[in-house]
Protein backbone atom coordinates (compact mmCIF):
# COMPACT_ATOMS: atom_id res chain seq x y z
CA UNK A 1 0.00 0.00 0.00
CA UNK A 2 1.31 3.69 -0.88
CA UNK A 3 1.67 6.24 2.01
CA UNK A 4 -0.54 9.18 1.35
CA UNK A 5 0.20 12.51 2.98
CA UNK A 6 -2.36 13.22 5.56
CA UNK A 7 -0.89 15.86 5.59
CA UNK A 8 -2.72 17.89 2.47
CA UNK A 9 -6.01 17.73 4.78
CA UNK A 10 -7.55 20.86 2.98
CA UNK A 11 -6.74 18.76 -0.24
CA UNK A 12 -9.07 16.31 0.98
CA UNK A 13 -11.85 18.23 2.69
CA UNK A 14 -12.35 20.11 -0.60
CA UNK A 15 -12.82 16.83 -3.23
CA UNK A 16 -15.93 16.14 -3.98
CA UNK A 17 -16.88 13.59 -2.07
CA UNK A 18 -16.93 10.72 -4.98
CA UNK A 19 -13.35 11.87 -5.46
CA UNK A 20 -12.95 12.02 -1.70
CA UNK A 21 -13.50 8.48 -0.80
CA UNK A 22 -11.70 7.61 -3.89
CA UNK A 23 -8.37 8.71 -2.58
CA UNK A 24 -9.32 7.44 0.79
CA UNK A 25 -9.62 3.98 -0.83
CA UNK A 26 -12.40 2.97 1.29
CA UNK A 27 -15.84 2.00 1.06
CA UNK A 28 -17.55 3.97 3.36
CA UNK A 29 -20.86 1.35 3.37
CA UNK A 30 -18.79 -1.61 4.38
CA UNK A 31 -15.45 0.19 5.77
CA UNK A 32 -11.93 -1.18 5.91
CA UNK A 33 -10.85 -4.97 5.81
CA UNK A 34 -8.81 -6.06 9.15
CA UNK A 35 -6.01 -6.42 6.26
CA UNK A 36 -6.40 -2.58 5.19
CA UNK A 37 -6.69 -1.81 8.70
CA UNK A 38 -2.99 -3.29 9.66
CA UNK A 39 -1.36 -2.44 6.84
CA UNK A 40 -2.41 1.44 7.44
CA UNK A 41 -1.60 0.68 10.84
CA UNK A 42 2.16 0.03 9.95
CA UNK A 43 2.20 3.06 7.61
CA UNK A 44 0.38 5.60 9.88
CA UNK A 45 1.38 4.41 13.37
CA UNK A 46 -1.10 4.74 15.90
CA UNK A 47 -3.58 6.97 16.81
CA UNK A 48 -2.48 8.29 19.90
CA UNK A 49 -1.76 12.40 20.79
CA UNK A 50 1.44 12.87 22.43
CA UNK A 51 0.17 14.33 25.77
CA UNK A 52 1.60 18.17 26.15
CA UNK A 53 3.81 17.82 29.26
CA UNK A 54 6.64 14.87 27.98
CA UNK A 55 8.66 13.33 31.25
CA UNK A 56 10.15 9.78 31.57
CA UNK A 57 7.72 7.36 33.20
CA UNK A 58 9.60 6.31 36.40
CA UNK A 59 9.74 10.54 36.82
CA UNK A 60 5.90 10.27 36.56
CA UNK A 61 5.62 7.31 39.22
CA UNK A 62 7.58 9.74 41.54
CA UNK A 63 5.95 12.74 41.10
CA UNK A 64 2.15 12.03 40.47
CA UNK A 65 1.62 15.67 41.00
CA UNK A 66 2.80 16.46 37.29
CA UNK A 67 -0.20 14.61 36.12
CA UNK A 68 -2.34 16.58 38.12
CA UNK A 69 -1.20 19.96 36.43
CA UNK A 70 -3.65 21.95 34.34
CA UNK A 71 -2.30 20.66 30.83
CA UNK A 72 -2.60 17.18 31.72
CA UNK A 73 -5.86 17.43 33.30
CA UNK A 74 -7.37 19.00 30.33
CA UNK A 75 -5.56 16.31 27.81
CA UNK A 76 -7.33 13.71 29.86
CA UNK A 77 -10.27 15.54 29.86
CA UNK A 78 -10.23 15.41 25.68
CA UNK A 79 -9.12 11.90 25.29
CA UNK A 80 -11.84 9.74 23.70
CA UNK A 81 -12.92 7.16 25.02
CA UNK A 82 -14.29 4.69 22.59
CA UNK A 83 -14.83 4.57 18.62
CA UNK A 84 -17.55 3.00 16.99
CA UNK A 85 -16.33 1.67 13.35
CA UNK A 86 -17.76 -0.08 10.79
CA UNK A 87 -15.45 -2.87 9.08
CA UNK A 88 -15.75 -5.71 6.43
CA UNK A 89 -16.63 -9.24 7.87
CA UNK A 90 -13.70 -11.91 7.23
CA UNK A 91 -16.50 -14.59 7.42
CA UNK A 92 -19.59 -13.03 5.56
CA UNK A 93 -20.45 -10.47 2.42
CA UNK A 94 -21.07 -6.97 4.04
CA UNK A 95 -20.02 -5.17 7.36
CA UNK A 96 -20.21 -5.43 11.20
CA UNK A 97 -20.24 -2.69 13.96
CA UNK A 98 -16.82 -2.90 16.10
CA UNK A 99 -16.66 -0.85 19.33
CA UNK A 100 -12.68 -0.26 19.91
CA UNK A 101 -9.97 1.54 21.30
CA UNK A 102 -9.87 5.16 19.72
CA UNK A 103 -5.90 3.87 19.90
CA UNK A 104 -6.92 1.64 17.62
CA UNK A 105 -8.28 4.03 14.63
CA UNK A 106 -6.64 3.95 11.31
CA UNK A 107 -6.66 7.01 8.10
CA UNK A 108 -9.79 5.57 6.22
CA UNK A 109 -11.92 3.74 9.25
CA UNK A 110 -15.41 4.71 8.95
CA UNK A 111 -16.61 5.75 11.67
CA UNK A 112 -20.16 6.27 13.69
CA UNK A 113 -21.08 9.13 15.89
CA UNK A 114 -23.79 9.11 18.51
CA UNK A 115 -24.39 12.15 20.89
CA UNK A 116 -22.22 12.85 23.66
CA UNK A 117 -19.60 11.20 21.76
CA UNK A 118 -15.77 12.74 21.93
CA UNK A 119 -14.91 12.41 18.18
CA UNK A 120 -11.90 10.00 18.48
CA UNK A 121 -9.63 11.25 15.37
CA UNK A 122 -10.34 14.10 12.36
CA UNK A 123 -13.10 12.74 10.17
CA UNK A 124 -14.65 14.23 7.12
CA UNK A 125 -18.35 13.87 7.59
CA UNK A 126 -20.19 11.48 4.85
CA UNK A 127 -23.64 11.53 6.44
CA UNK A 128 -25.45 13.32 9.14
CA UNK A 129 -28.64 14.12 10.67
CA UNK A 130 -29.64 17.37 10.10
CA UNK A 131 -29.54 18.31 14.02
CA UNK A 132 -26.30 16.89 14.52
CA UNK A 133 -23.96 19.99 16.39
CA UNK A 134 -20.94 19.42 17.80
CA UNK A 135 -19.03 20.97 20.79
CA UNK A 136 -15.44 22.82 20.02
CA UNK A 137 -14.60 24.37 22.90
CA UNK A 138 -11.78 22.40 23.87
CA UNK A 139 -10.33 23.33 20.82
CA UNK A 140 -10.21 26.97 21.38
CA UNK A 141 -7.97 29.10 23.64
CA UNK A 142 -10.28 31.96 24.16
CA UNK A 143 -12.42 29.54 26.02
CA UNK A 144 -12.11 29.02 29.69
CA UNK A 145 -11.08 26.04 31.59
CA UNK A 146 -14.36 26.17 33.26
CA UNK A 147 -15.79 26.08 29.71
CA UNK A 148 -13.62 23.32 28.33
CA UNK A 149 -14.00 21.00 31.52
CA UNK A 150 -17.83 20.84 30.84
CA UNK A 151 -17.49 19.21 27.39
CA UNK A 152 -16.52 15.82 29.90
CA UNK A 153 -20.02 16.19 31.64
CA UNK A 154 -22.68 17.57 29.55
CA UNK A 155 -26.05 16.76 31.17
CA UNK A 156 -30.01 17.58 29.49
CA UNK A 157 -30.11 20.65 30.27
CA UNK A 158 -26.30 22.00 29.49
CA UNK A 159 -26.95 20.17 25.80
CA UNK A 160 -30.32 21.78 25.48
CA UNK A 161 -29.22 25.27 26.44
CA UNK A 162 -26.37 24.77 23.72
CA UNK A 163 -29.10 23.96 20.92
CA UNK A 164 -31.20 26.93 22.14
CA UNK A 165 -27.85 29.29 21.70
CA UNK A 166 -26.92 28.16 18.34
CA UNK A 167 -30.84 28.53 17.02
CA UNK A 168 -30.66 31.85 18.46
CA UNK A 169 -27.91 32.62 16.00
CA UNK A 170 -29.78 30.71 12.77
CA UNK A 171 -29.46 26.93 12.97
CA UNK A 172 -31.15 27.20 9.65
CA UNK A 173 -28.96 30.07 8.49
CA UNK A 174 -25.18 30.60 7.51
CA UNK A 175 -23.55 27.35 8.38
CA UNK A 176 -19.87 29.03 7.75
CA UNK A 177 -21.26 31.94 10.28
CA UNK A 178 -22.33 29.17 13.10
CA UNK A 179 -19.01 28.14 12.82
CA UNK A 180 -17.42 30.72 14.21
CA UNK A 181 -18.36 30.37 17.81
CA UNK A 182 -17.44 27.04 19.75
CA UNK A 183 -21.00 25.18 18.59
CA UNK A 184 -20.66 24.17 14.96
CA UNK A 185 -23.58 23.03 12.91
CA UNK A 186 -22.81 19.43 10.97
CA UNK A 187 -23.01 18.89 7.96
CA UNK A 188 -21.35 17.09 4.67
CA UNK A 189 -20.68 20.94 2.92
CA UNK A 190 -17.25 22.23 2.73
CA UNK A 191 -17.65 25.65 4.04
CA UNK A 192 -14.48 26.95 4.91
CA UNK A 193 -10.84 26.04 4.61
CA UNK A 194 -10.60 25.97 8.20
CA UNK A 195 -10.76 22.76 9.59
CA UNK A 196 -12.62 24.33 12.88
CA UNK A 197 -15.24 26.13 10.57
CA UNK A 198 -15.81 23.58 7.90
CA UNK A 199 -19.07 21.78 9.11
CA UNK A 200 -18.28 18.64 6.83
CA UNK A 201 -15.16 18.23 9.18
CA UNK A 202 -15.19 16.53 12.81
CA UNK A 203 -12.27 16.87 15.31
CA UNK A 204 -10.71 14.90 17.77
CA UNK A 205 -11.47 15.75 21.50
CA UNK A 206 -14.51 17.58 20.25
CA UNK A 207 -17.85 16.38 21.28
CA UNK A 208 -20.87 15.95 19.41
CA UNK A 209 -24.08 17.60 21.68
CA UNK A 210 -27.13 16.89 19.56
CA UNK A 211 -27.18 14.21 16.73
CA UNK A 212 -25.82 11.62 15.15
CA UNK A 213 -23.36 11.68 11.87
CA UNK A 214 -20.28 9.04 9.89
CA UNK A 215 -17.01 10.50 9.09
CA UNK A 216 -13.98 8.94 7.57
CA UNK A 217 -10.17 9.37 9.54
CA UNK A 218 -8.54 11.88 7.73
CA UNK A 219 -6.06 11.91 10.40
CA UNK A 220 -5.12 10.20 13.51
CA UNK A 221 -2.37 11.28 16.25
CA UNK A 222 0.12 13.73 16.06
CA UNK A 223 -1.32 14.52 12.82
CA UNK A 224 -4.84 15.58 14.10
CA UNK A 225 -5.64 19.65 14.39
CA UNK A 226 -5.11 18.58 18.39
CA UNK A 227 -2.23 17.15 17.99
CA UNK A 228 -0.37 19.53 15.88
CA UNK A 229 -1.62 22.03 18.36
CA UNK A 230 -0.08 20.76 21.28
CA UNK A 231 3.14 20.08 19.06
CA UNK A 232 3.61 24.03 18.68
CA UNK A 233 2.89 24.31 22.34
CA UNK A 234 -0.23 26.44 21.45
CA UNK A 235 -2.79 24.14 23.84
CA UNK A 236 -4.40 23.93 26.31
Amino acid sequence: MERIDISRKNDIKTLVLQDFISRINVNPSTGLTREDAIARRALYGSNRVTPPLQCPSWICCLLPCVTRIPSMVAYRQALPIKATVRRQSDHFKGSHIVHMSPASLVYGDVVEIYEKDVVPADLRVIKCSYNCVVDQAVLLPHFSKVEKASQTGLDNGDQEESVRILNNHGLEGDLEQQAHGHLKQVSVWTTNHDSLKSCNILLMGTRVINGTATGVVIATGDQTQWGQLISLNRWP
